[in-house]
C-alpha cells in the first residue's frame, strides 16, 4: 500500500485505530513513531481521532542506543540539544533546560536499569504519545524510547507506526503489545525514500503542528463542546491577535492575550448569534468597551467565519479596509464604535433598556471593558443605572490584567475592591480566575439566570500565553517583532484554523414589531401657533415632542430637568417611552446611542450648557454614525438671573464640529415645532437650541424650515446692511431693524435658523446686495454663527464689510434684557455696529 499524501496516510491510521477509541480518547495508549517528516501525519491522526497526544521528539544524537526522551526535544549522551522552538514550547530558558535534561537522563537511566533487571516501576496514568522518531531505520532508539514509555505506561501498549525497516519492525514487536503498520519493510526501499515521498519540516512547523488544536477546521465548536477544545480556541485567539498586530505593525496583543479564554467560553457556549444574520432583532449584543483589543475581536470574527485569514493578516489597520485599529460599524457586527475609554458599559446599558422595556426582547448585551476604564466616572454612572433599573440582561466582564498603558492600574489585582464597589452600585459582582474556563462557564451562566445586572471580575494577566511579555510592563500598544511573535506563535501551539458557532438567537417574526407599526403609522401633527403669542421655544419643542411621540419609533430621554425643557411634556402622553436619566448626561446620550443602535429614534434633552459634559459620548456617536436628536434648552445670557453656570455659551462650536452633524436654531414657536418633526428624520446627530424666554411667534401655521434654509424677515431693494441672528438675536435684529429704518438706513433681517448646513444663497445675495453683514449671536464668538457666515462666503471671494456681535466677556446674573446689554448683543449694539458699517461705506 502506497500513501503520496500525508493526510491520506494519517486518515488510514486514525481508521485502524478508531475500533479502539471510546468517547473521542483511545482505550489503551499508544504510540506513533514517525520520522521527523512524517509530523503532518501524526497531526492528521490526531485530528481524525479527535483526541489530544503528548508529543515526545526523539532525535539520534550521540550514543544510538542510549536515547533521552523528553517533551520537546530528545538529549543524546553527549550534550543538550535545544532550539528556540523548543525552549518557548516548554516555558524554559537554556539554563532551565540543561539542567531539566540533566535530571531526565539520571531518571531515565535509573528506570532503564530497573527494566533490564525485570522490575520496571508502577507509573502514572497513560495517555496517548505520538513519538517522532529518527531512529526508525535501525530500530535502536525506538526499542529505548519504548522502553520508557512501557515504564510509565503500564497498560496495553499499541505501536502505530506508518513505514519502518525489519529491524526497527522486529525491534517495536518487542517492546509494544501490538503494533499496527501501514507499510511493511517492502513498501519502500529505504526510509530514505520516506523522506523523499514527505518532505522534511523545521523544528517550529514541528512543535506547531504537533499542538494545533486536534479537531478539523471543519468542526465547528459550540454549547457542546468540552473546554479542552474551547482553549484551544482561546490559543487560537491569542495566535491571531499576535499575526495580526505584528503583520500591522500596531496594534495591542498583549491586551488581548489577557481576554482571550473570557472570550473564548463566550462565543462557544452563550453568545446567542448568527454571523450570518447579523439584524436578527432576537440575537445578542457584544460590545467591546476595551476597544483598543480590537484583535482579538477580529479574531473571534475570524473564528465565526464572519471574515477569512487574509483580510484580518494583509488589512488590519490598513487605509481604506474595514479592520480599523479600534472596531467602528462599518463591520455589521459591531454596534457602536468603541476606544475613547469608559462608554462601552453606558451603551450597553442601553441596548439591554431598549431590549427589555421597548422591545420586549430577550436577547443580553455582554460588554467587555478593561480595569483601566474602570477608573472613569461614565462606567460607575453606568453601573448605577444598571442597578437601579434592575437589568438582568446585562453582563460586564472586567478583564483585570493589572498592567494600564503607563504601569498598574489604580487597583491591580485587587478584586475584592471591585466587588465592592460593583455592589455598591446594586450590580451583582462574580470574582473569577479569568483564565479558568470552567469558572469563566460557570459565571456565565449565573449571569444569565435573570436575577440582575452582573459584572464578572476576571483576574488575567497581560499578554498570558506568551512568556516573553506576560506580566511584563511596557508592552501595552506595542506589536511584537517579528522574531518575537514567531516564538509565541510556537509557544501557544502553532496556527490554527478553528470555527466557532454558538448558541443560535430564538426565532423571531419576520419583520420587526416595531418598524412595522411605525411604517404603518399615520404621520403626527404639528401643534399649532397664533403669530403674535409668546411662547418659548422650549415650551414648543415639548409640545412637538409630545406629538411626535405619535411615532412608536420615538423615544425620549431626560437628565432631570425635564419640567424646565418640556420634555416631560413626551412623558404625560408616553411614560412607556419616557426615560429619566437623572443627572448623568454621559449616560442619558449613552442611552440614546443603544436605543438608536435598536431601530429607535432618541430625543435627549438639557440645558445646552450640560450638553457639553457628554461631548465625547456625542462625538463618538458620530463614528458609530447613529442618528438621534438631541436638544439643548436655556442657552447663551438670555437665562439672565441663573448665572454663567447655567449660560450654553459653547453648544454651538461643539455640535458643529461633530462630523455629519445637523444644528438648528429656532426663532418662534412655529418653527421651533417644525424643526423638532424634521429631526426624526435627519441622518446623523441633529442638534435643536432653543431658548427660556417666551417671545413673539413670527411664522404663521404651516410655515415650512427645510434644513439648510434660512428667512428673510425684511427686505427691499435699498437695503444697505443685513442684520442676521438666531433665536434670541433674531428679535434683537428685527427690533434694531426698526430703528434703523427711523433713521433711514434700510436693514435686511435674516434668521438663519440652520446654522448647519448653512443657506449660502440667502448669504451670498445679502452680501453682494447689501454690502455689509452684522451677525449678532447669544454665544462666544468662537464656532458659532459668525464663524459659520464668513465659512459659507469664503468660497465666493466676495467679503462684505462685516460685524459680529458675540458673548465675550464672563456674564454675570441680571435680567435677561441687562444680560445682553451687558454682553454687548442687544438691540442698541446692533443699531451702532450697523450705524458704522454703513458709514464706512
Amino acid at each position: 500500500m502506497r500513501f503520496h499524501d500525508h493526510r491520506q496516510a494519517g486518515k488510514e491510521l486514525a481508521a485502524r485505530l478508531v475500533d479502539r477509541a471510546a468517547g473521542g480518547r483511545l482505550a489503551d495508549p499508544v504510540v506513533l513513531a514517525l520520522p521527523r517528516g512524517g509530523v503532518p501525519v501524526a497531526a492528521e491522526v490526531a485530528r481524525a481521532l479527535g483526541t489530544p497526544m503528548d508529543v515526545l521528539v526523539a532525535r539520534k544524537i550521540g550514543l544510538p542506543d542510549r536515547p533521552e526522551v523528553g517533551v520537546g526535544a530528545i538529549v543524546g549522551e553527549d550534550a543538550p540539544v535545544f532550539d528556540e522552538a523548543s525552549l518557548a514550547m516548554l516555558g524554559m530558558s537554556e539554563d532551565e533546560f540543561a539542567s531539566e535534561v540533566a535530571r531526565q537522563r539520571t531518571e531515565l537511566h535509573r528506570r532503564d536499569d530497573l527494566y533490564r533487571q525485570g522490575r520496571p516501576e508502577p507509573a502514572t496514568a497513560g495517555r496517548n504519545v505520538v513519538l517522532v522518531d529518527d531512529g526508525l531505520a535501525t530500530g535502536v532508539t525506538a526499542r529505548a524510547a519504548l522502553r520508557h514509555l512501557r515504564g510509565t505506561h503500564p497498560d496495553r501498549l499499541i505501536l502505530a507506526v506508518p513505514v519502518c525497516s525489519p529491524a526497527a519492525h522486529d525491534a517495536m514487536r518487542h517492546e509494544a503489545d501490538e503494533v499496527i503498520c501501514l507499510h511493511r519493510p517492502d513498501s519502500f526501499r529505504s526510509v530514505g525514500q520516506w523522506y523523499e515521498e514527505f518532505p522534511q519540516v523545521t523544528d517550529n512547523e514541528v512543535i506547531s503542528t504537533l499542538r494545533t488544536p486536534r479537531l478539523s477546521p471543519a468542526t465547528a465548536l459550540g454549547p457542546g463542546s468540552d473546554l479542552d477544545q474551547v482553549f484551544e480556541l482561546a490559543q487560537q485567539l491569542r495566535v491571531d491577535s499576535v499575526r495580526a498586530s505584528t503583520a500591522a505593525g500596531s496594534g495591542h496583543p498583549t491586551s488581548s492575550l489577557s481576554a482571550a479564554d473570557l472570550m473564548a467560553v463566550l462565543l462557544t457556549r452563550h453568545l446567542r448569534y448568527d454571523w450570518e444574520a447579523p439584524d436578527d432583532p432576537a440575537a445578542d449584543h457584544l460590545v467591546f468597551s476595551k476597544g483598543h483589543a480590537s484583535p482579538l475581536l477580529y479574531a473571534m470574527f475570524k473564528a465565526a467565519g464572519a471574515i477569512d485569514d487574509d483580510e484580518l493578516m494583509t488589512t488590519y489597520r490598513r487605509s481604506g479596509h474595514r479592520l480599523q485599529g479600534h472596531p467602528t460599524p462599518v463591520l455589521p457586527w459591531v454596534d457602536v464604535a468603541t476606544g475613547s475609554l469608559g462608554q462601552g458599559v453606558a451603551y450597553g446599558v442601553g441596548m439591554a433598556l431598549a431590549g427589555r422595556d421597548l422591545e420586549k426582547r430577550d436577547f443580553r448585551v455582554w460588554v467587555l471593558c478593561g480595569d483601566s476604564e474602570m477608573t472613569e466616572g461614565s462606567v460607575w454612572e453606568a453601573l448605577d443605572r444598571a442597578g437601579h433599573h434592575r437589568l438582568a440582561n446585562l453582563t460586564v466582564l472586567v478583564d483585570v490584567n493589572r498592567l494600564g498603558q503607563c504601569g498598574p492600574t489604580e487597583l491591580e489585582w485587587d478584586t475584592d475592591a471591585y466587588a465592592r464597589r460593583v455592589e455598591a452600585f446594586g450590580c451583582r459582582p462574580i470574582v473569577i480566575d479569568g483564565h479558568d474556563l470552567e469558572a469563566i462557564d460557570r459565571a456565565l451562566t449565573t449571569a444569565a439566570d435573570g436575577q440582575g445586572p452582573t459584572v464578572v471580575i476576571a483576574r488575567t494577566v497581560k499578554g498570558r500565553g506568551v512568556s516573553e511579555v506576560a506580566d511584563k510592563n511596557g508592552w501595552h500598544g506595542k506589536p511584537l517583532p517579528q522574531d518575537m511573535a514567531d516564538r509565541a506563535v510556537a509557544e501557544l501551539g502553532g496556527v490554527r484554523d478553528l470555527r466557532a458557532r454558538g448558541p443560535r438567537p430564538p426565532a423571531t417574526p419576520s419583520a420587526d414589531p416595531v418598524t412595522a407599526e411605525a411604517r404603518d403609522t399615520r404621520p403626527p401633527s404639528l401643534p399649532r401657533f397664533d403669530v403674535g403669542d409668546e411662547i418659548a421655544t422650549r415650551v414648543a419643542f415639548g409640545a412637538a415632542l409630545a406629538a411626535l411621540g405619535a411615532r412608536p419609533d420615538v423615544v425620549a430621554l431626560d437628565a432631570e430637568v425635564g419640567n424646565s425643557t418640556h420634555a416631560q411634556d413626551f412623558r404625560e402622553e408616553h411614560p412607556e417611552r419616557y426615560f429619566q436619566s437623572y443627572i448623568a448626561e454621559q449616560q442619558m446620550i449613552a442611552d440614546a446611542v443603544g436605543m438608536a443602535v435598536r431601530g429607535f429614534r432618541p430625543y435627549a434633552t438639557t440645558f445646552a450648557a450640560f450638553l457639553t459634559r457628554a461631548h465625547d459620548f456625542i462625538r463618538m456617536a458620530a463614528v458609530s454614525q447613529i442618528g438621534m436628536s438631541l436638544c439643548g434648552t436655556h442657552c447663551g445670557v438670555e437665562i439672565g438671573a441663573d448665572g454663567p453656570s447655567q449660560m450654553g455659551l459653547e453648544d454651538l462650536a461643539m455640535m458643529r464640529a461633530v462630523r455629519g452633524s445637523t444644528v438648528l436654531y429656532p426663532s418662534d414657536a412655529t418653527s421651533a415645532a417644525a424643526l423638532t418633526f424634521a429631526m426624526a428624520d435627519l441622518d446623523g446627530i441633529s442638534y435643536l437650541r432653543t431658548t427660556r424666554g417666551a417671545y413673539p411667534v413670527l411664522y404663521p401655521d404651516g410655515e415650512t424650515f427645510p434644513v439648510g434654509g434660512a428667512k428673510v424677515l425684511r427686505r427691499s431693494e435699498d437695503d444697505r446692511v443685513t442684520l442676521i441672528g438666531a433665536g434670541v438675536t433674531l428679535h434683537e435684529c428685527l427690533a434694531a431693524a426698526g430703528r434703523l429704518a427711523e433713521d433711514g438706513i434700510p436693514a435686511r433681517v435674516v434668521d438663519l435658523y440652520s446654522v448647519k448646513p448653512v443657506d449660502v444663497d440667502v448669504l451670498t445675495a445679502a452680501a453682494r446686495e447689501t454690502g455689509a453683514l452684522v451677525v449678532v449671536e447669544d454665544h462666544r464668538p468662537q464656532g458659532g454663527i459668525g464663524e459659520a457666515v464668513l465659512s459659507a462666503l469664503a468660497p465666493d471671494g466676495h467679503v462684505p464689510a462685516f460685524a459680529h456681535l458675540a458673548v465675550t466677556g464672563l456674564p454675570g446674573s441680571g435680567t435677561t434684557d441687562e444680560s445682553l446689554d451687558a454682553a454687548g448683543i442687544s438691540r442698541t449694539h446692533v443699531v451702532g455696529a450697523a450705524r458704522r458699517l454703513v458709514g464706512r461705506r
